[in-house]
């Protein structure tokens, strides 16, 4: 009987199911140990990879006869079914975090941040800031250009 098998997809299939389930109570701490745990759950596909290695190697080892390789291939399925349904509600928090960002920032938010995002490259002119001097006269020079002045210079 294949008893690392069985406990393996028994933890996955544990963890799955606490990650849709969610914390409870709802305001918990998020360092749990199903936090923990459910870590990897960040990666479905590498983890149902893992699930199918893990089975394979477990016919490998034991066949398909023994009870409990039915046992932990049923958890497996488990788990599988639980990460299409963590992968499905993951597609759709990317509608629900821009709605958030508009209603707290504003409709124009993504335009302004773009914007100030927005760099020319000039040719042959270093990018880095090689000391603290330096970086206060970029600061200095970005901050009067702002105001409409012209930049101080260092003799």
């Amino acid at each position: 009987m294949p008893f690392g098998y069985v406990i393996s997809t028994a933890v996955m299939v544990a963890v799955t199911w606490s990650a849709i389930a969610g914390p409870r109570p709802r305001r918990s701490s998020p360092f749990r140990l199903s936090g923990l745990l459910g870590f990897p759950l960040n990666w479905p596909l590498a983890v149902i990879l893992l699930i199918a290695a893990s089975t394979a190697l477990a016919i490998g080892q034991s066949g398909v006869r023994s009870p409990g390789f039915w046992v932990g291939l049923g958890f497996a399925i488990l788990a599988s079914a639980g990460l299409v349904i963590l992968r499905r509600r993951g597609l759709g928090a990317g509608r629900v975090v821009e709605g958030a960002l508009d209603e707290g920032l504003g409709a124009g938010w993504r335009h302004e941040t773009r914007d100030r995002l927005r760099v020319k490259r000039s040719a042959n002119i270093r990018y880095g800031l090689d000391s603290v001097i330096d970086a206060i006269e970029a600061f200095a020079a970005w901050a009067t250009a702002r105001a409409g002045r012209a930049a101080p210079c260092r003799a």
